[in-house]
C-alpha cells in the first residue's frame, strides 16, 4: 500500500510555480526575486516629502514670535527721578498809560507769534498813537529851538545900552571942566539907566519864554513817552494781550515780560540748556547717585521683578536674575544672565519655559555713558 502511494506521488504533476523555484535552485539562484517600484509610487513619495516641507514651513511661521534684545555691557546708573516746572523769578505786566490806537513795534508785529522773544530793558514794544500830542510836541520843539537860537543873540536893546554907557563915560570925564552942562550929563545918565532897565526886562522876558517853551516841550514829551510802551526789564516776552491797531484804554494790560532767572525748589545745573526755555514748561530730571562701570545691562522692561525669559536655540528658558542699579531704561544684572543672552522684552506673559519660538531682534537705545 505504501509503495503504491509513493508510486502515485512519483507520477504526480508538479505545478509551474514549484517548477520555477526548482529551476532557480538548479542554477544556484536561491535569493528572493527583486521587486521594481512602479513609477507612480515614486511620485507619491515626492508629494509626501513636499507636504511635509509645507507643513514644516507653516508650523515655523505659525510659531510665536519673541522680541528679544542682547544683554550687553555699559555703565549702570543709580538715579533719583523727578519732574521740574520752569517758573520765572518775577513777572512784570506792562499796561497802557494813555488811550489811543496801539501800533506794535516792528520786532513784535506778529502779536502772539512774538511770544518767546527776548527783550531788553527800555526796548520799544509798541506806541499808542496820539496825533494831537505828536503834532503839538513837534511845534513845541520847533519853538524851543527858535527861542534857544534867539537867546544866543544879543538882546535888542543891548547895543543902545552900550552906546549910552559909552556916552556917559565920556561926559563924566569932561563935566568937571565946565565945558559940558550938568543937565546934559544928567540926561545921559538917565538914558543909560533906562536902557539898563529895558535890557533887563528883555532878558527876563527871554528867559521866561525859554523856560515856558522848555516846560511845554517836556510835558508833551512825557505824554508821548507814556504813548511809547517799552520793556521794563531784560527778559522774555511771555504774553501779548493786544493786536496791532486795537483801541486801548489807560490801564489796559498789553504785555507780560518774565525774567530770565529761573527759580527751582532744587537748583539744577544744565550742561547744554536750550535757548527756548519758556515759563510753564515741565520736564523730567534725574539726579545720579551712583555708577557701576562695565556692568551687564538689559532693558528694564525685560524684567518682571527678578525674573527674565531668554531664547536659546529657539527654546524659551526662565531665569532668576540678581538686580543691581536700575533706571527707567536699563537695569544692571549681577547674576543669572550672560553677556550676549537674548532676553525677551515684550509680552512675557504669553511665553512659557520650554516653548519653541521664533525670535525677532529689535533695537534698543544705547546704554548710558558715565557722567
Amino acid at each position: 500500500m505504501l509503495s503504491k502511494i509513493y508510486q502515485q506521488a512519483g507520477t504526480r504533476t508538479i505545478p509551474r510555480q514549484h517548477e520555477f523555484i526548482a529551476k532557480k535552485s538548479h542554477g544556484r539562484e536561491t535569493g528572493a526575486p527583486k521587486l521594481k517600484l512602479p513609477e507612480s509610487k515614486g511620485v507619491l513619495w515626492g508629494g509626501a516629502a513636499a507636504i511635509v516641507l509645507i507643513f514644516a514651513a507653516v508650523y515655523y511661521f505659525w510659531m510665536p514670535v519673541a522680541e528679544v534684545v542682547t544683554a550687553r555691557r555699559g555703565t549702570a546708573i543709580s538715579a533719583v527721578y523727578g519732574t521740574v516746572r520752569i517758573e520765572p523769578a518775577f513777572v512784570v505786566r506792562v499796561r497802557a498809560q494813555n488811550d489811543g490806537f496801539i501800533r506794535l513795534a516792528e520786532s513784535f508785529s506778529a502779536g502772539r507769534g512774538a511770544i518767546g522773544k527776548s527783550v531788553q530793558k527800555g526796548q520799544l514794544l509798541a506806541t499808542i498813537a496820539d496825533e494831537d500830542t505828536s503834532r503839538q510836541l513837534k511845534q513845541a520843539r520847533a519853538d524851543l529851538q527858535a527861542a534857544t537860537d534867539r537867546a544866543a543873540l544879543p538882546l535888542p536893546s543891548s547895543e543902545l545900552l552900550k552906546a549910552a554907557e559909552d556916552n556917559l563915560q565920556r561926559l563924566e570925564k569932561v563935566v568937571g571942566s565946565g565945558n559940558v552942562p550938568a543937565v546934559e550929563y544928567q540926561k545921559a545918565k538917565s538914558e543909560a539907566n533906562r536902557l539898563r532897565g529895558t535890557v533887563e526886562t528883555e532878558r527876563i522876558e527871554r528867559d521866561r519864554s525859554l523856560s515856558s517853551l522848555e516846560e511845554t516841550t517836556k510835558k508833551l514829551e512825557a505824554e508821548m513817552k507814556n504813548a511809547e510802551v517799552r520793556a521794563p526789564i531784560d527778559g522774555i516776552l511771555t504774553n501779548v494781550q493786544t493786536i496791532d491797531g486795537e483801541l486801548v484804554s489807560d490801564g489796559n494790560e498789553l504785555f507780560t515780560v518774565s525774567s530770565h532767572t529761573q527759580r527751582y525748589t532744587v537748583v539744577l545745573e544744565m550742561d547744554n540748556p536750550p535757548d527756548n526755555l519758556m515759563v510753564g514748561m515741565t520736564g523730567e530730571m534725574n539726579i545720579i547717585t551712583g555708577t557701576h562701570q562695565n556692568a551687564l545691562l538689559v532693558p528694564t522692561r525685560a524684567l518682571l521683578v527678578d525674573q527674565a525669559l531668554i531664547v536659546k536655540h529657539g527654546i524659551v528658558h526662565s531665569r532668576t536674575v540678581g538686580v543691581g542699579f536700575r533706571t527707567l531704561d536699563f537695569t544692571e544684572v549681577t547674576s543669572g544672565l550672560d553677556e550676549g543672552s537674548h532676553v525677551i522684552v515684550s509680552d512675557q506673559d504669553k511665553f512659557r519655559s520650554g516653548e519653541t519660538v521664533r525670535q525677532r531682534m529689535i533695537s534698543s537705545p544705547p546704554p548710558p555713558k558715565a557722567p
